[in-house]
């Protein structure tokens, strides 16, 4: 959640990143709505897929509570696992360079 959360605020400061090149004519409701929906669409079908799959299997479940990454090794093929770890720890320095790049001083 951590992770999430720090990611989701790292893009509040960017907001008129999102308007810059619409025209004047836009409305702000619509901007600021579609914006959120598509920074959600994504993460609320993955959060509601893991929760589905974690509440499948009451062992897979116990599993992911206490080891996240193992659990996953049980499921999916290993070298699944390599381009997983890219994607996720590219996200969070994506987040994390977002967050400094922005940040004043």
């Amino acid at each position: 959640m951590l992770a999430f959360t720090g990611f989701g605020l790292g893009w509040v400061n960017s907001g008129a990143d999102y308007s810059r090149y619409l025209p004047r004519s836009a409305s702000g409701a619509g901007v600021v709505g579609w914006t959120t929906f598509g920074a959600t669409a994504a993460p609320v079908v993955l959060l509601v897929w893991g929760t589905l799959l974690a509440g499948s299997d009451k062992k897979l479940s116990d599993a992911i509570g206490q080891d996240p990454i193992g659990a996953l090794t049980t499921l999916l093929p290993t070298w699944y696992l390599v381009p997983f770890a890219i994607v996720a720890i590219g996200g969070l320095i994506g987040g994390a360079v977002c967050w400094t790049s922005i940040r004043p001083g």
